[in-house]
């Protein structure tokens, strides 16, 4: 805790606020100041919360990261996470970024994920200062995902051909 007192003539102010990360728990008494002073005072406790409050930067349906990092957003409480979407679909690629609930960031990414051709979503959360500056790892799938698809193909490639033979040999 930090404070100041109050003085014998009772004209001093006495703040006193914690000193926790993203702390807008601060109380203030005043004695006898003049009107000004208090208002200065309380318009300072309101601007308290923006002073601490995460910055995340902010873009909806955007397919370039350099363009999706021109928006800053300053997130207000309960938002406490950075939240990069990132839709693919082929060659196609759409990006969000927002503030977000850790919860619902949470959620989202592990509910997402892509298919073995790489189409689907991903969701990244963060929670740091401008901390989702980077696209979103879209890595392709991996070969094991690819290996599968090939010996599914290989195993099925020959009831395609006992088809076709079975109509000229009938």
């Amino acid at each position: 805790m930090a404070g100041a007192g109050l003085s014998e003539s009772g004209k001093g102010i006495r703040v006193t606020c914690c000193i926790t990360d993203r702390c807008i728990n601060a109380a203030v008494a005043t004695a006898k100041p003049s009107s000004g002073a208090t208002i200065h005072i309380h318009t300072a406790l309101l601007l308290l919360p923006l002073v601490d409050a995460l910055r995340c930067y902010s873009c909806s349906s955007v397919t370039s990261n350099a363009d999706c990092n021109q928006n800053i957003k300053q997130c207000l409480e309960p938002l406490d996470t950075c939240m990069t979407t990132e839709d693919i679909a082929g060659d196609k690629k759409i990006m969000v970024k927002q503030c977000a609930s850790f919860a619902t960031c949470q959620g989202a990414e592990n509910g997402a994920g892509l298919d073995p051709f790489g189409d689907g979503n991903v969701v990244t959360c963060c929670s740091t200062d401008l901390c989702n500056n980077v696209a979103v790892a879209t890595a392709k799938p991996s070969s094991g995902a690819t290996t599968i698809h090939i010996h599914t193909a290989l195993l099925l490639l020959p009831i395609g051909v006992l088809s076709l033979l079975s109509k000229y040999y009938r």
